[in-house]
């Protein structure tokens, strides 16, 4: 999940519950969409930098 108003991204499991939280002002600003392809690269975009 991209959480702007926080500056970070989120994992989250099926179920609900927060597998792991990616915070780090130096290379994520304000996170805003999230792509996923097909052989697990994870792409974030933002706005902030």
């Amino acid at each position: 999940m991209a959480d702007r108003g926080n500056g970070r991204v989120q994992i989250f499991a099926a179920d609900g519950r927060c597998l792991d939280t990616w915070q780090d002002r130096r290379w994520l600003g304000r996170p805003w969409a999230i792509r996923i392809r097909p052989d697990g690269a994870i792409f974030v975009v933002d706005g902030g930098d």
